[in-house]
Parts: structure tokens; sequence; C-alpha cells
């Protein structure tokens, strides 16, 4: 096997850092000191826009407000400045609007964070036709997609269909900010949700139509610059997971019961979620008390695991713990420190299998926590990041569930349908 080629040291080091951003970017690991600034900076913002009207405003000052606006969480007002910027007289008669993508971001954004499906439809549209395509249009139309993905996934189709042609265009020469690499990502996205809806024919006629776009540039698998041809080949290996057995696993160890052989059921129930992260994911760690719950509400419905992607931990430490009776805990004294604790130890006795460290790689997941959803045979129906709210019941993981029992219903007398988990 040829050795996988080495990216630039930029890239590697954006690649090293990227667990710090990941943890970094979940306000529930930020101290206390961070949320009190936070809170504070907050509520300055809100007071400040409250104090401003868009109407006393023109130019890039309304841009100025919208994003005072939408950091003080003041979305109507946020909405209000964008859209004024926007329908401001035409450039050529005025002040060039430098700020115009910026601004039908924010109007989006503000969209988004008030859930009106008609004002996220109408303003996405608007963005797509409006102003060029470039960072930010690519960065708000994948926000918008992203929510629109589950529950309104038609929708979110209807989008891609405007974004795609603009998408593909912009592959051959990336607008100032942006690289193939993440317009490839961008432009796979209509094939996944393509997928989602059981519309396989369709999403190879997207991904030929990506490819197409990609060798009309004249670039190929050779002469693409490692940075791009990487997380290309990244992109593409996520997607070919769809419509696919589940890749063979390698497990460690299960925290259900660290004596016993770890496996995974064969039988997929309605459909099986596996809810895979690294162990240096403290948000994803923190989703235990959400696993617990989530673990007793799943009866008879789907088999939910956790991946903990690890190195082999102890098994005779966390065996000993998982049967030690629960005592109160001691007083802590703050001169002796305080061991932490690994991710295997908190999510022990819950429905955890331990897997290598790799296992990420087999999945190209590069966010996390990241799901993947099979249906009752075992198929990938879906392989992608998720919120941190994937377990809460109605969110994410409930609204994969159901998908796939509509779109992909096991046969009537399936054995093991009627066990738990």
């Amino acid at each position: 096997m040829a050795a996988a080629p080495l990216v630039s040291p930029q890239a590697a080091y954006d690649d090293a850092t990227r667990p710090v951003e990941i943890v970094r970017k979940a306000i529930t690991n930020w101290s206390d000191v961070e949320l009190t600034a936070l809170t504070v900076a907050m509520k300055k913002a809100a007071i400040a826009c409250g104090e401003r009207k868009a109407a006393d405003y023109n130019g890039d000052d309304l841009v100025a407000l919208s994003r005072l606006c939408s950091f003080g969480q003041q979305w109507p007002a946020s909405k209000d400045a964008a859209a004024k910027y926007i329908g401001e007289m035409d450039p050529v008669e005025g002040p060039a609007k430098t700020q115009l993508s910026l601004a039908y971001g924010l109007q989006l954004d503000a969209a988004l964070h008030m859930h009106g499906l008609k004002e996220i439809m109408a303003d996405a549209k608007a963005m797509l036709a409006g102003v060029a395509y470039d960072a930010n249009v690519n960065t708000a139309a994948d926000d918008a997609i992203s929510y629109l993905q589950l529950a309104y996934t038609d929708e979110a189709i209807a989008l891609e269909e405007i974004r795609q042609p603009l998408l593909r265009a912009a592959i051959a020469e990336p607008p100032l900010g942006m690289t193939r690499h993440v317009l490839y990502a961008s432009g796979l996205e209509q094939a996944e949700l393509l997928q989602y809806m059981n519309r396989p024919m369709e999403a190879q006629a997207s991904v030929a139509a990506l490819t197409a776009a990609m060798v009309a540039t004249g670039l190929d698998e050779r002469t693409l610059p490692a940075d791009e041809r990487v997380p290309i080949e990244a992109a593409r290996k996520q997607y070919r997971l769809l419509g696919q057995p589940l890749p063979e696993l390698t497990l460690s160890m299960s925290l259900a019961n660290p004596t016993e052989v770890a496996r995974l059921d064969p039988q997929f129930g309605a459909g099986t979620a596996l809810l895979l992260f690294p162990d240096w994911c403290a948000q994803c760690v923190g989703l235990r008390g959400d696993l617990w719950k989530a673990e007793q509400t799943k009866q008879g419905i789907v088999r939910l695991y956790v991946l903990l992607a690890e190195k082999t931990p102890d098994k005779e430490a966390l065996a000993a713990e998982a049967i030690a009776p629960k005592v109160p805990a001691a007083p802590v004294d703050p001169l002796i420190p305080v061991k932490a604790r690994t991710a295997s130890e908190l999510l022990l006795n819950t429905q955890t299998l331990v897997v290598p460290p790799e296992t990420t790689e087999l999945f190209a997941a590069g966010d996390f926590p990241f799901v993947v959803m099979v249906d009752h045979a075992g198929i990938v129906r879906f392989a992608g990041s998720a919120p941190e709210t994937v377990l809460r019941p109605g969110d994410f993981l409930d609204r994969l569930v159901e998908h796939v029992a509509e779109y992909w219903p096991p046969p009537v007398g399936k054995p093991g349908m009627e066990e738990h988990r």
C-alpha cells in the first residue's frame, strides 16, 4: 500500500490542533470565568443593540449593527439591520456594498435562530441569487442545510438544487479564501441528502456532476496538491459508507460489562445507532447522562451504542470498579491532587464499546460526536457529525430513528425485534 501523501506544514498544524478547536468550541467545556465573561459580553451587546435602530444607520454600520445584535441574540433586530443593508440603493448608483455576502449570511443566521421555515427558505434563496458565491455564502448555506436536513429534508434538497450549479462553478476557480476540498465536501451534501431519502440513482447523478466539475478544472488525483487531495478523499470515503454494510469493527472492551467479550449485536433491531467519539472529546463524554436516559427510552425501537475510540483501558481495574459498592464521596482535601477520571471510567456501566483510536479514520470522522445509523439489515443510512443535543428526546437521534424506520422498515416478524437493545 502506498504511503499517504504528506500535506503541507500548515495543513499538518491545522490537523494537529483540531482536537483543541473541537473541545474549545463547546461552551460546556468553558471555565466559570469564561462563561461569566461571555454572559456579561452578550448582555452588553443586547443592551447596545436595543439602544440602536437600523433606521438610523446606513452602509457598513448596518452590518456592524447586525453583528452586534446577533452576538446579543437579538435576532429580529439583527435581521432588520442586515435586510436594510441588502435593500439599500444599487451599488452602481451609490457606494459599493463590500459586505453584501456577510449581510446575507447574518440575515439567514437570524432566520435560523427564529425557526421560521418560510423565512429561512426565502432568505437562503435570496442569498444564492443575490450575491457571488464565496466563503460567507458557503458557510451560511451549509448552516441552513444542516438545520433543515432531518426535519425538512425536501426543503434542504430544494436549496441544494439551487446551490449546486453555483458551487460546481466555484470549484473551477475557488473564491478568495476558499479551497477546492471545502467546496467538494459541500458539493457532496446533495448526494448525501438524496441517499438519506432513498434516492440512490439521483445521488449517483449528483456525484457524477460534482466529479465532472473537478475534471473540468484540468486537475486530477495526480496533479492535485496533497492539501486538497487528502481531505477530498476523506470526504469521498465517508460518503461511500452510505448504502453499504457497516464496516467490520475491532472491539476492545464492553464498558457495560468489562469481564465479558465485547460484541456488537448482529441483530440490528429496527436499526442501530453508533455514537462515535475519541476519549479526548470532553463534551462527548459529557453526554453520559443523556445516554443513560436514551438507553431507557429506545426499548424495542433501536439499539444504541457508544464507540469510544481510545487505547485499551485497564480491564481488571474497570471490572473491579463496575462491581464495587457505591459509597458517599469523601470530603475533598484541597491539598491532595484529585486524579482525573478517564473517559472509560466515566462511561462505565453504559452501552459503550471501546474501539481502537484509528476507528475514527475508518469512518473519516473529523468532527464529534459522530453518528452512524444503520437499518435493520446493518446497511449504513447516515454517517456524519451531530450536535451535542443528539440524545435528547425529539432531537437528532430520534429523528434519525423515525426516518430510518419509515424508509427502510424491518420485515414483519424479524427475529429480535421484541428485544431491548
